[in-house]
């Protein structure tokens, strides 16, 4: 009698097992890839670098007035945001390089990349510019260029001495 409710059990447990296997099943797998967005800053001719000091001749500046003067590179724009990115161009001075004294340049900047297009920005205010909707991942190089947009009386009266300012560029996911 024993060993038939033993028997019983076991059997009830076999049938039980049989009745809720499947031919098939299903595996959810996921993951995340979280949101990268970076610039890698370097001034012309340098190694790459998180801050860059790029010291120019401010009479190549001047002297170059009609063309564009390469100083930065940033080796690298990258985002995956899927929304796209915009990128800040800001100034300590608003766009003037400050000298001894009252003496200022009035300097603007071209920021060219494969996404991003800022043209003659003078820096009185942030620039921005966004890259729109991105559907891969995009690395691209950029050019930072400057011009001196001084008037010719104002560049006549500089005093000789160090001109500088502080440019942040900044990307940012939207």
């Amino acid at each position: 009698m024993k060993m038939f409710k033993t028997l019983a059990v076991v059997s009830a447990l076999v049938v039980s097992a049989n009745a809720f296997a499947a031919s098939s099943g299903q595996l959810l797998i996921t993951g995340t890839v979280a949101e990268t967005t970076y610039l890698s800053l370097t001034a012309t001719g340098t190694d790459p670098l998180e801050n860059v000091d790029q010291t120019l001749n401010v009479d190549d500046i001047v002297n170059g007035a009609a063309t564009q003067l390469s100083f930065a590179n940033i080796m690298h724009e990258i985002s995956n945001s899927t929304a796209g990115y915009k990128i800040t161009l800001s100034s300590v001075n608003a766009g003037e390089l400050q000298g001894p004294g009252t003496s200022k340049v009035k300097y603007s900047l071209d920021y060219t990349s494969a996404k991003i297009g800022i043209s003659n920005c003078a820096l009185t205010a942030d620039c921005t510019a966004s890259s729109g909707a991105l559907t891969a991942k995009t690395s691209s190089a950029v050019s930072v260029n400057v011009k001196a947009t001084s008037t010719a009386a104002e560049i006549a009266a500089l005093q000789s001495g160090v001109y500088s300012d502080t440019v942040t560029v900044t990307i940012e996911a939207l």
